[in-house]
């Protein structure tokens, strides 16, 4: 006769409730803690997270779990998952691992921003001590490496939680990109970003334009930061004549990696207020006829198409 085996059924059993905490800093990158007991290989890194007691509603039990591990209390609630996220055990710690009595988790996610200093961050000795560590080391990570860094059966729910907060990121990163007056530290930067928006003028032209440029009270040069590196800019210049108070849009352009953020949007602001400032009512632009891209680019920034025209040339 066949041994019977004493491991639990699956069915049988219920999922533990959990409320977990994604926490961005401002420049949208998201705290992953290392576990201390290292069973996983490289897969030891994961979010704060812990069991919700009776009566203790989920984000209650996400913000106590949070100060448990990592001593954070300087958070700011952003949103919360949808759904609930569910991961079950392997076979082989089934009857094991969650104290024997679970299949897995049942898992509610919150993100929140973290407005506190970095050495309010202390998982060695969580709250001074009062609580027993479960982490020996933390760091800051793109929200979408933590799938890569969890254990392989807690993946597929971590890509369930990128997916949820993964807006987030874009905000956030669009949040930190500040707009500056280029200045001739950055003229290196700019004639870069220069020759990928006009790969037909040479480098040597373009740097002769931007120190001219920077010297010319009627033309002024925006530019976007991603911290210190350059990442779009915008040209503008004053062409007030007896007849007209305009200005003219000489130039936007923002890098691939930063497109379809509303970052042109930002950019261009501070375009308007320096035309206000020179006294002018109006920006003008001009695209080639067939450059859809940059007509729709124009629609969105709320410019007005007035009059498409055909220009003719006869060679002497």
């Amino acid at each position: 006769m066949p041994k019977q085996s004493n491991k639990p059924k699956r069915e049988n059993m219920p999922y533990r409730d959990c409320a977990g905490c994604v926490v961005f800093n401002a420049n949208g990158k998201v705290l992953v803690c290392e576990r201390k007991s290292n069973k996983q290989g490289n897969h030891v890194w994961q979010f704060p997270q812990g069991g919700i007691d009776s009566f203790e509603e989920p984000i209650d039990a996400a913000l106590r779990e949070l100060y448990e591990e990592t001593s954070i209390k300087s958070t700011s609630l952003i949103t919360a998952a949808s759904d609930w996220i569910y991961y079950d055990l392997p076979d082989e710690y089934l009857g094991i691992a969650l104290k024997g009595k679970f299949r897995g988790q049942r898992q509610k996610w919150f993100a929140l921003l973290f407005e506190g200093n970095e050495k309010e961050i202390n998982v060695i000795e969580p709250a001074n001590g009062k609580f027993k560590a479960e982490f020996s080391n933390w760091r800051w990570v793109k929200l979408k490496q933590t799938p890569n860094l969890i254990v392989p059966f807690k993946r597929q729910a971590y890509k369930q939680i990128v997916a949820s907060f993964e807006h987030i990121v874009k905000n956030l990163k669009q949040q930190s990109i500040q707009v500056k007056k280029l200045k001739p530290k950055h003229i290196d930067m700019w004639v870069e970003l220069r020759h990928k928006f006009s790969p037909n003028i040479s480098r040597k032209s373009l740097k002769t334009d931007c120190t001219e440029l920077l010297r010319n009270k009627t033309r002024k040069a925006f530019g976007l930061f991603d911290e210190n590196m350059l990442i779009g800019f915008a040209q503008v210049a004053n062409k007030n004549n007896n007849s007209n108070a305009v200005a003219s849009l000489e130039a936007i352009y923002i890098s691939h990696g930063y497109r379809q953020m509303g970052l042109d949007k930002k950019l261009l602001k501070s375009v308007e207020k320096w035309v206000k400032k020179q006294e002018l009512n109006e920006i003008h632009s001009d695209v080639l006829i067939d450059d859809e891209r940059s007509i729709l680019i124009h629609s969105d920034l709320d410019f007005s198409e007035i009059k498409r025209i055909v220009q003719f040339v006869k060679k002497l």
